[in-house]
């Protein structure tokens, strides 16, 4: 069986960067990417487990209060990004 897990994606006002974790602190994540958009914003991905779907909804609705824009969420399929590294390095 493959492993998914749920992603979402949106832009927060860059003055929200440090409190991003203390935020998201609630919930048990698998992981957060924090990246510059180049404009005002910062763009933020959090990935949680497929089975989290309540969890996805809490984090959707502190980032929307939050100032969150152009919210996507969708489900991705894990992939062995080690083994991709090495074999694209070797």
């Amino acid at each position: 069986m493959t492993e998914t897990y749920l992603r979402i994606r949106c832009t927060i006002p860059a003055e929200l960067e440090e409190e991003l974790p203390t935020m998201l602190a609630a919930w048990s994540l698998l992981g957060t990417e924090v990246h510059r958009e180049g404009g005002i914003g910062i763009g933020v991905t959090v990935y949680l487990p497929e089975t989290a779907s309540e969890g996805a909804e809490a984090v959707r609705m502190v980032l929307i209060e939050n100032g969150a824009q152009d919210l996507e969420q969708d489900v991705e399929v894990a992939t062995d990004w080690l083994s991709n590294f090495r074999a694209a390095v070797h």
